[in-house]
């Protein structure tokens, strides 16, 4: 699946959607993306299929940072060392 990019404004939010296979070559396309991004940004990655190395640490440079990771897969939530809270498939990974 071709990496797609979505930016959805909610009030003081951006919710920044990236779906499909992040690699090294989408990275910059992701930076872009959430520097247009108003407000806080929040990541949606439920329907982020796989990572490389690259891209895991960036994402998780976002993280760090303070970037809340709305939804993600119990595979992407692991791969960014995120915490495990429990449900599966779109769940909260924050």
């Amino acid at each position: 699946m071709p990496l797609r990019i979505q930016i959805e404004e909610l009030g003081d939010v951006a919710a920044l959607r990236v779906d499909g296979h992040l690699g090294w070559d989408g990275v910059d396309e992701v930076r872009h993306a959430y520097a247009r991004c108003r407000g806080r940004v929040e990541l949606d990655l439920v329907h982020l299929q796989a990572l490389d190395g690259v891209a895991i640490a960036y994402l998780q440079g976002l993280v760090q940072a303070g970037t809340r990771v709305r939804r993600a897969t119990p595979y992407i939530a692991a791969l960014l060392g995120l915490p495990a809270t429990g449900g599966g498939h779109g769940r909260d990974a924050s």
